[in-house]
């Protein structure tokens, strides 16, 4: 029993030794080339799901099975002129149309696995309101981090808002899955006319601190990331199988239990 024992072990040995051997013999993984300027301007990928804050009900977020991947086509800047210093109160923070404002808007944070304070899901809300009896609008969402760059993350469909009602408010939640590193995010939403197709509202840092260095990261940044097992199948280290070991192993046990021949 002792010398299968051994026997056993140094096959485990021996496999041991050839896995290690084919391993260092795997092609070096070689890194992607440096993106250019025009490349570095296209965003990462995010996943998001929007309505009515009154849809929600009670529930704390929307359903995760909702979420629906947005990853825009490669440049996303924002279509306003961006100068929103000059407004006063009476313009209510809009931009191009004086029938359009964005009354509120605010920010809530989910999910920080790594617990560092930077969150890979967050909810957008705001109230889109209008001097008409009704509208139909749509919303782009941006974030810029600290390349200045606004990255367009999602783009609504139509929906409608009621005059200055405070029932319509709007929410827009996303999860980053990647292209989004560590780091203080500004949001900046765009309201457009549906029916004329035209930018109506601007409202981002300048108008509330509430979208002003957000920390954000996608989720290959949010904790260790344990890389998958490679299994090499390819010439060249001839590793054992675990099919030819066993067979191995057991012939050498047959062997060995062979009843000696009479004296």
């Amino acid at each position: 029993m002792a010398r299968i024992i051994t026997m056993v072990a140094i096959g485990l040995m021996l496999a041991g030794v050839t896995a290690r051997a084919s391993a260092d013999q795997a092609s070096p993984v070689v890194p992607p080339p440096a993106a250019t300027d025009d490349q570095a301007r296209v965003v990462g990928s995010s996943r998001s799901v929007a309505g009515f804050k009154t849809d929600r009900g009670g529930a704390r977020r929307r359903d995760g099975g909702l979420l629906v991947d947005f990853v825009p086509a490669e440049s996303g800047e924002p279509a306003g002129t961006g100068h929103k210093s000059t407004l006063d109160a009476g313009q209510k923070h809009t931009v191009l149309c004086c029938d359009f404002w964005i009354f509120d808007a605010w920010v809530e944070l989910f999910d920080d696995v790594d617990r560092d304070g930077y969150h890979t899901y967050f909810r957008v809300g705001f109230d889109v309101d209008t001097g008409h009896a009704d509208a139909d609008v749509y919303v782009k969402l941006f974030l810029r981090g600290a390349n200045g760059v606004w990255n367009l993350f999602y783009e609504s469909g139509v929906f409608p808002i009621f005059g200055t009602a405070g029932g319509d408010d709007y929410e827009v939640e996303t999860e980053l899955v990647a292209g989004y590193p560590r780091d203080d995010y500004d949001i900046l939403i765009e309201v457009y006319d549906a029916y004329y197709d035209e930018l109506v509202v601007e409202y981002g840092p300048a108008e509330t601190s509430a979208l002003s260095y957000v920390p954000l990261e996608d989720l290959a940044s949010d904790g260790l990331v344990t890389p998958p097992v490679a299994i090499s199948s390819g010439g060249g280290g001839g590793a054992l199988s675990i099919e030819l070991l066993i067979l191995l192993l057991a012939f050498t046990a047959m062997s060995m239990r062979r009843p000696r021949a009479a004296g």
